[in-house]
C-alpha cells in the first residue's frame, strides 16, 4: 500500500516505488512474495489528495496493467 497523491505527473514516481518493492520481495521476502491475494490486486494507491490521473491515459493504463490498485481508501480487517 503506497498513500501518495494520484496525479499524472505522480505516476512514474510510485511505478518506480512499486517496481523497488517487487524487487525487493523477490529478493528479500520470498516467503511473502509467494502468498496470493484474495482479491485481483495485491498492491494498492491510496489517493492522498483524490483522483487526478487522466481516465484512460497511458499512465492510468500503465499502473492498472501492471497491478497497482489505486483507491480512495481501503479498510483493514
Amino acid at each position: 500500500m503506497e498513500v501518495h497523491p494520484a496525479q499524472t505527473s505522480e505516476v512514474a514516481v510510485v511505478l518506480k516505488k512499486f517496481y523497488w518493492l517487487i524487487e525487493w520481495l523477490r529478493n528479500n521476502a520470498p516467503k511473502i512474495n509467494e502468498l496470493k491475494p484474495k482479491d485481483k490486486s495485491a498492491f494498492y494507491w491510496v489517493q492522498s489528495e483524490g483522483y487526478n490521473i487522466l481516465r484512460n491515459s497511458p499512465q492510468e493504463r500503465a499502473i492498472i496493467q501492471k497491478g497497482l490498485r489505486p483507491v480512495a481508501r481501503i479498510k483493514l480487517n
